[in-house]
């Protein structure tokens, strides 16, 4: 997809405090999306967080498969599973 250059932060590549499963993270203007996986292999999640650290939406779905890749096209936050599926 093209669109904005997306800015992710080393430290959120591996996982975050708040999100253990945290697989991929960007910021865009003054939140950052998150996206990882659930506890078991079928589950995945993406949320969005403000500069201040406050969740503003989650995402969580049991029969998904964990998210591994986020892209951004204007407005519209596209999440992408490990089996490449969005």
């Amino acid at each position: 997809m093209g669109g904005e250059t997306l800015q992710r932060p080393a430290t959120e590549q591996q996982a975050s405090g708040r999100y253990h499963w945290t697989v991929d993270s960007f910021y865009f203007g003054n939140f950052i999306a998150k996206a990882g996986s659930g506890g078991f292999g079928g589950e995945g999640f993406v949320g969005v967080e403000d500069a201040d650290g406050q969740l503003q939406w989650l995402a969580f779905f049991n029969d998904s498969n964990p998210f591994v890749r986020l892209s951004m096209e204007g407005n519209i936050l596209e999440a992408v599973s490990n089996t490449g599926n969005s």
